[in-house]
């Protein structure tokens, strides 16, 4: 990163690491070449574990940062948390105002193998597969909307409920977001569009997905599920959501009960 997004165009520094990687055994597809090499010092993990992974809802956000904090040095109990990712190269430097600048994951390698520590950390350490849930990706490639609710509830069944409470819509959003980008596909939250922004929009093979959550406190008749189902359905189909996809479009309701602290689909 030059530092002149204020004067003129960025330049940004690529590492070649994958690449070079790919291109010795291209046979084996693009895999996760640096995160397997250097990105998971144990240093580094006790970190995440302790600051930065004690709000998933921050998973997929732009995170503001000065650059007196990234410039500074400091120990691990009191360096900046934002700070430590940047240096360590989980987050790149995407915009600049001042003294203050936003970074966000530098690729999709790096945002995916985020997901799977968030998920690890959600599910008591264990990966999304040995969850019970380890056809999320199959079942979104292929158009089959029964099997993702299922896989979908199987993971939020396994969420450490104690350290991760999910007592809200956004809570749901972030958790289900975080899964799904650990099963190796991207999906992007409060996607706008000309009459307003849908809570999940995905594409999985032929399929683009639009997902729009409701959410059901514990201390509500579980009667109001049908009619939140019934308030999605208008308005993803009112407010036009997907529609301009190249995919073949599939609206996905779900309202999520809180039951025993346990959201279900």
């Amino acid at each position: 990163f030059d530092g002149l997004s204020e004067e003129g165009p960025v330049e940004k520094v690529f590492t070649p690491w994958s690449v070079l990687n790919f291109f010795s055994r291209p046979q084996k597809g693009f895999e996760n070449y640096w995160i397997e090499s250097g990105g998971k010092p144990q240093v580094l993990l006790q970190c995440l574990q302790g600051h930065s992974l004690q709000s998933p809802s921050a998973y997929a956000q732009e995170k503001m940062l000065d650059l007196a904090d990234l410039k500074g040095a400091s120990n691990l109990d009191s360096i900046n948390d934002v700070a430590l990712l940047t240096q360590a190269g989980y987050l790149t430097i995407k915009r600049r105002e001042g003294d203050l600048v936003w970074v966000d994951y530098p690729n999709r390698e790096v945002a995916v193998s985020m997901a799977d520590l968030y998920t690890r950390f959600l599910l008591n350490e264990k990966t999304l597969g040995t969850s019970g849930a380890p056809y999320v990706a199959r079942a979104l490639c292929s158009g089959d909307a029964e099997l993702a609710v299922e896989q979908f509830n199987k993971a939020f069944l396994s969420i450490n409920h104690q350290r991760f409470p999910i007592a809200c819509k956004a809570s749901c959003q972030a958790a289900l977001q975080i899964l799904i980008a650990d099963a190796g596909i991207e999906a992007q939250a409060e996607r706008h569009n000309a009459h307003g922004r849908s809570d999940l929009e995905l594409d999985a093979g032929q399929w683009h997905w639009v997902i729009e959550l409701k959410f059901l406190p514990a201390n509500e008749s579980g009667a109001a599920s049908r009619q939140l189902l019934e308030a999605a359905i208008r308005q993803m189909r009112a407010r036009h959501y997907g529609e301009s996809s190249q995919g073949q479009l599939l609206r996905l309701a779900l309202a999520l009960e809180q039951k025993s602290e346990h959201p279900l689909a």
